[in-house]
């Protein structure tokens, strides 16, 4: 499919503060989402592959969402009417779904959309939509119901000449005389049944419970409470930063944070990435010394850090997809939610880094040490490893991670890995 530039149907979207979210069980979907708002330096695209992820939205809010019902359409429709539920504002939702899922559309529009795309769709008519929602966002009507609408009639009328009534039919014939009368013995008629009325029911008259119910609830009787992403991330972030304290790590502040200011420079690699290099300027802090500085949730997409001390720096959620990180110390880093997808991180320094939930979709980590980091839930399809230093590193919650990736890498016996997979010959 072909991805557009920056073409949205002349509204000049500001991309860049836009906050995207998407739910979808087609990772294709997904894949093709990511890349076309990437391109628009869309400031943040949250995908959702499972009902029970989108908790985290609720607290982080979007500007949109893009919710398919292809596939699981009861799982779109639940995160349909959670949106509803929780969203604070009016958040305009846009359905995804295939002309045959009618029926699911319109119990969509019952719960309140701003727009129907069909499926299959191409990632330059999903940018138009998206557009024009966000610029006029108005709610679909509710289908009617179909009780409400005539139904016709298929019972053919029958001309009323036609008819023939009782005063026009021939006479019955007479029954023929009996030879000798027939005489009947009269029947009693039988008596009416006497129904009992009054009286109550006592505990003898109900069926038999195997427990008798109790007024008073238990634990077992209330539903757990609902699940709090935010706590749970500040709980792994306090872990990080204790087994770091445990190991005799000290933070340190570099001598280039004070000396540049990282939020302009930020800015015009926003205005390099819009304007397609014509304006602003690409973010280059090369061999920079910028240990401790605060990057959290930057947009800096094929920025260049190669060579830079980034030790004990906040990346956190950050987008860095493209970006060079060759030979860059990243010791203690926080990664955490960073995109780092298709990112160059030839023999960098990852020891003691944060890296849960990170993307590392086809980045290339040959060389790259990465003892002792923290990789649940990051991604790691499509990641060259050659030569990679996982010594001591918990890898036992990655997702996409194969055999023929951790063949090539340097393990001990402290490595963990994901169940199914094995040390390379030679590290058991």
């Amino acid at each position: 499919m072909r991805h557009p530039s920056h073409a949205d149907g002349g509204r000049r979207t500001d991309w860049k503060n836009v906050r995207l979210m998407v739910f979808s069980t087609d990772e294709q979907f997904r894949f093709l989402v990511r890349q076309t708002f990437k391109k628009l330096a869309t400031r943040e695209i949250i995908a959702y592959g499972g009902v029970a992820e989108t908790i985290d939205l609720f607290q982080r809010g979007a500007d949109l969402a893009i919710v398919d019902l292809t596939g699981t359409p009861d799982d779109g429709l639940t995160v349909i009417e959670r949106l509803r539920s929780h969203a604070t504002g009016p958040l305009p939702i846009l359905a995804v779904a295939s002309s045959a899922l009618k029926g699911t559309v319109d119990h969509a529009r019952a719960l309140g959309i701003e727009g129907m795309v069909p499926k299959p769709v191409s990632g330059h008519e999903l940018t138009l939509r998206v557009a024009d929602t966000l610029a006029d966002p108005i709610r679909m009507p509710a289908p009617t119901a179909s009780h409400d609408r005539a139904r016709p009639s298929h019972v053919r009328a029958v001309p009323a000449s036609s008819v023939t009534t009782v005063a026009d039919a021939a006479p019955p014939p007479a029954p023929p005389s009996p030879s000798a009368p027939t005489t009947f013995s009269p029947q009693a008629e039988p008596a009416p049944i006497r129904r009992i009325s009054g009286g109550t029911l006592g505990d003898d008259d109900l069926a038999a419970l195997s427990v008798r119910p109790t007024s008073r609830l238990g634990d077992d009787d209330l539903a757990p409470p609902p699940f709090d992403a935010e706590a749970e991330r500040k709980r792994r972030k306090q872990a990080w930063l204790d087994a770091m304290a445990a190991s005799g790590h000290v933070a340190r502040i570099g001598g280039d944070v004070a000396r540049f200011d990282l939020s302009a420079i930020i800015a015009e690699h926003g205005k390099w990435l819009e304007t397609s290099a014509a304006e602003g300027q690409r973010a280059n802090v090369a061999s920079r010394d910028l240990a401790g500085a605060d990057l959290t949730e930057a947009v800096l997409p094929q920025a260049s850090f190669r060579e830079a001390d980034l030790s004990d720096a906040c990346l956190a959620r950050a987008r860095l997809d493209g970006s060079d990180f060759r030979r860059a110390i990243l010791s203690a880093a926080d990664l955490g939610g960073a995109d780092l997808g298709v990112a160059t991180l030839r023999h960098a320094r990852l020891d003691l880094s944060n890296l849960e939930g990170a993307a590392l979709r086809g980045c290339d980590l040959s060389g790259a040490v990465l003892s002792r980091a923290r990789l649940a839930g990051a991604d790691m399809k499509g990641a060259i490893l050659v030569g990679a230093d996982l010594r001591a590193a918990d890898l036992s919650k990655v997702e996409n991670l194969t055999q023929t990736q951790v063949e090539k890498t340097l393990c001990d016996l402290d490595t963990r890995l994901p169940p199914g997979l094995n040390r390379p010959p030679g590290q058991e």
